[in-house]
């Protein structure tokens, strides 16, 4: 009898040994808290939805840098804005990721303008090439690049004392509705005034630094002015411009 008092014992002592080691160790084990993702870099046509699929032991929040260029759900969801890039932030207040999103637009109608106003003609020499046509009248100046997929007459930069004030490019009728996607891939429609259709590189007022006027030039071309947008309304779109 005392022999099998003694082995019920020392099993007993065996399993809260155990027992207590087990605890111990799962009350010194630390949890886990880094947000789990499979990519940092995702590029999506626009209006593509892009599931980011995080993992996290604590609910992850979800932001975008800039809505324009991309929009995420608060579970997970990507939504591609326009032509452009941005960042998506993941934090759970422990760990954070951030995925690069790039929007691309497979409308190539023309090449994209240089758009940064207030650079020097000789910055936009050095980043383009020799100009096919230039010309200057005391403090304005302007240079214009013809466009080898002979969708466009070229583009055109303008210059006032030597800083870059405005861009245009002269599109063919005949690629009208090429046109159309080509602005909506990649700036906000914003209405029509006095016979100019509005486009904005941004959604918030606040963000708008340019402004594009799409206008009829005759029946076989479009002029799509492009400006700062501090004089996107208040100076008049020029119809014909240098060429």
């Amino acid at each position: 009898m005392n022999g099998f008092i003694m082995k019920k014992t020392t099993v007993f002592y065996i399993t809260a040994l155990l027992f207590s080691l087990l605890s111990c160790t799962c009350e010194n084990e630390e949890v886990d808290y880094t947000i789990k993702i499979t990519s940092t870099n995702v590029s999506l046509l626009p209006s593509q939805s892009y599931n980011i699929g995080a993992t996290s032991t604590k609910k992850i929040t979800y932001t975008t840098e800039n809505n324009f260029n991309a929009t995420v759900s608060e579970l997970g969801i990507i939504t591609s804005g326009k032509v452009g890039s941005t960042n998506i932030i993941l934090s759970n207040g422990v760990d954070s990721k951030t995925i690069k999103v790039t929007t691309y637009s497979t409308n190539l109608l023309y090449p994209d303008p240089v758009l940064t106003f207030g650079v020097s003609k000789s910055t936009i020499i050095t980043k383009l090439g020799t100009p096919s046509y230039q010309e200057s009248n005391g403090n304005y100046s302007s240079i214009r690049y013809d466009d080898a997929t002979n969708t466009t007459d070229g583009t055109g930069y303008f210059f006032t004392d030597d800083k870059l004030t405005m861009v245009q490019t002269r599109v063919k009728s005949a690629y009208s509705s090429q046109l159309t996607s080509y602005l909506t891939d990649r700036f906000v429609p914003a209405g029509q005034i006095d016979g100019i259709f509005v486009f904005f590189n941004a959604i918030d007022a606040e963000k708008v630094t340019v402004g594009v006027g799409l206008q009829l030039y005759n029946s076989s071309y479009w002029n799509v002015t492009y400006s700062p947008s501090q004089v996107k309304l208040s100076t008049p779109i020029p119809k014909k411009g240098f060429f």
